[in-house]
């Protein structure tokens, strides 16, 4: 045995394999390192399944069921196909669905656009410490870090699909649903606001950025590295690569379960006001005269701290509340509020 090699070569962290060599390959590997060496070749195995057809039969040539990958990465992309392998759980065969890469690549070009929104918004802009959060910024700041926790977990113990999912949830849910939307005032207008909010929008819209781009990347490295590679996340990183740069850490200073249900609550009156644009056939930029929100004192306050934000974002005139609902009023599925929207 060549011990300056095996040195070099062994132990390893991960090996990485199918359940169809456990008892061959995985075993003899195992035995012969421990009979040379008295030690292991690894720390951990992770033994994924295969790759079945969409009815959930083995590939084989034989039977004419073989899904080339040249083709899936022609009409679709690397990152997309990635995107479908990483719906599998440790351990677990993965059928072959289209529609999973359908759904990656509107995820690839949401990151992609949605980074484009951002960057163009934070062309000249330099972290400069960390600026007391807008309620509404706090309110996103503590989903992300919350889920920055649950992410690493996850990729720590090589469930990655669990980790994806939780990334999804949040960039999607979250980030472009409402966040994005509910900033857009204090970036178009920063005249109306005070040079501390602006600051605010701006820290927590490139912290949200590079925290998606850096846990996107293990899932999607293709077009994570060409947005790293073209914005200011590089320089400021000061990294040749979004792949070696440092992994997220969560800051728990910054979960606020106050904010997080304020922002919820938030999100609950805007789905409503835009329900209403939209049953009414009206634009979402309609301006509205007033919304009336039926709601118990706790959730006036929460509210209240927000108003601006419902005002921007719903083009909203007035916000007023009531302890009883009015016969006008809709009522806001999964809560005791309900909503009176008069135009």
């Amino acid at each position: 045995i060549d011990k300056p090699v095996y040195r070099k070569l062994l132990p390893m962290n991960l090996r990485p394999q199918a359940h169809d060599i456990i008892s061959f390959w995985l075993f003899n590997t195992v035995v012969k390192s421990y009979l040379h060496d008295k030690e292991l070749p690894w720390h951990d195995v992770m033994i994924s399944g295969w790759a079945l057809d969409p009815k959930g039969k083995k590939m084989s040539k034989s039977k004419g069921n073989v899904i080339d990958p040249r083709t899936m990465l022609e009409k679709y992309s690397a990152d997309a196909l990635r995107f479908w392998a990483s719906s599998s759980k440790l351990g677990e065969d993965l059928a072959f669905s289209e529609k999973e890469f359908v759904t990656g690549t509107k995820t690839i070009t949401k990151l992609w656009n949605a980074s484009r929104f951002v960057l163009m918004n934070l062309k000249d802009y330099r972290p400069g410490g960390s600026p007391k959060p807008q309620p509404i910024d706090a309110w996103l700041l503590s989903k992300m870090n919350r889920m920055i926790k649950e992410v690493t977990e996850s990729y720590n113990k090589y469930e990655y699909i669990r980790g994806r999912l939780d990334v999804e949830k949040f960039f999607w849910h979250d980030f472009t649903d409402y966040y994005i939307e509910m900033v857009k005032d204090r970036l178009y207008n920063p005249g109306n606001y005070s040079s501390d909010a602006v600051e605010s929008a701006k820290y927590t819209l490139y912290q949200a950025l590079t925290t998606l781009v850096k846990m996107f990347a293990p899932i999607m490295p293709h077009v994570t590295e060409e947005i790293y590679q073209n914005s200011i996340i590089k320089d400021i990183e000061g990294e040749k690569s979004i792949h070696v740069a440092p992994w997220p850490e969560a800051d728990e200073s910054l979960v606020n379960e106050y904010a997080e249900k304020a922002g919820e609550l938030a999100k609950l009156v805007i789905d409503m006001v835009r329900k209403a644009k939209s049953l009414n056939q009206w634009s979402m930029k309609e301006p509205l005269g007033k919304i009336v929100i039926a709601c118990n004192s706790h959730e006036e306050e929460a509210l209240k701290s927000l108003e601006p934000v419902l005002k921007a974002t719903g083009r909203i005139e007035k916000v007023e509340y009531s302890r009883e609902s009015s016969e006008e009023s809709q009522s806001i599925e999964g809560t005791g509020m309900s909503i009176e929207i008069i135009k």
